[in-house]
Order: structure tokens, then C-alpha cells, then sequence
């Protein structure tokens, strides 16, 4: 075994926080479409979920530093 990040985890680090924003929009429109199933919708919506706690952790990394100034 190694110990190498998954490829999820680098890309989720490398994107930028009006990328994070741009796909959970993205998602959200399509979970507010008539033509997803249930079992894709579930799982998009898992990922919205994810991509939202990596937005939220962004935003309390960047109000952490902008309190240290």
C-alpha cells in the first residue's frame, strides 16, 4: 500500500472556492430537475454535501487568517 492521497482528495484540495461554489450550483440544478433518478440523486446530493463542508471549511480558514492580521 502507499500512502498517496486519493485522487478525490488532490482534486477537491486544488479547487479554487468559486469552483467549490460553481459545482454545488451546478448540482443543485440538477437535483432540481425533473429528469434525475432516485439513486443518482442521492448521490449527487452526497456530493453537494461534501463540496459543502469543503466551502464552509475555506470560508473558516480564510476568516482565521483575516483575524490574524
Amino acid at each position: 500500500m502507499t500512502d498517496k492521497p486519493s485522487k478525490a482528495k488532490t482534486q477537491s484540495e486544488t479547487r479554487s472556492f468559486s469552483q467549490l461554489t460553481r459545482a454545488i450550483e451546478e448540482i443543485a440544478e440538477k437535483l432540481e430537475s425533473d429528469d434525475v433518478e432516485l439513486e443518482p440523486a442521492i448521490e449527487l446530493y452526497e456530493k453537494g454535501v461534501k463540496l459543502i463542508k469543503e466551502a464552509q471549511n475555506r470560508l473558516a480558514e480564510a476568516e482565521q487568517r483575516i483575524n490574524m492580521l
